[in-house]
């Protein structure tokens, strides 16, 4: 089954707050999740990032492609995660 992506933006925009609105009571957790997800698109720019630290990463797709994740380990000794090296005192 292929999903157009218009289907993963009802699904979270619309479905998804439905559903919190009515079996958990009227809670507004999911409220901006159509838009956050939106915005964020998926995980593949952090993968990229993950790769260039030196980490396998393996990226993957969920729910039918409405969602992404990342998973990975450390292959490198070198492999550093620090945004800022830490500055050596002399």
């Amino acid at each position: 089954m292929v999903v157009v992506p218009g289907e993963c933006v009802r699904l979270l925009k619309v479905v998804l707050p439905l559903i919190e609105r009515i079996y958990l009571r009227g809670a507004q957790d999911f409220a901006m999740i159509g838009t956050y997800s939106t915005n964020f698109g998926n995980a593949a720019e952090v993968a990229a990032m993950l790769r260039e630290r030196g980490l396998e990463v393996e990226f993957s797709r969920y729910v039918l492609g409405c969602a992404t994740g990342v998973a990975g380990r450390k292959i490198r000794p070198d492999c550093s995660l620090s945004a800022f090296p830490e500055s050596k005192a002399s």
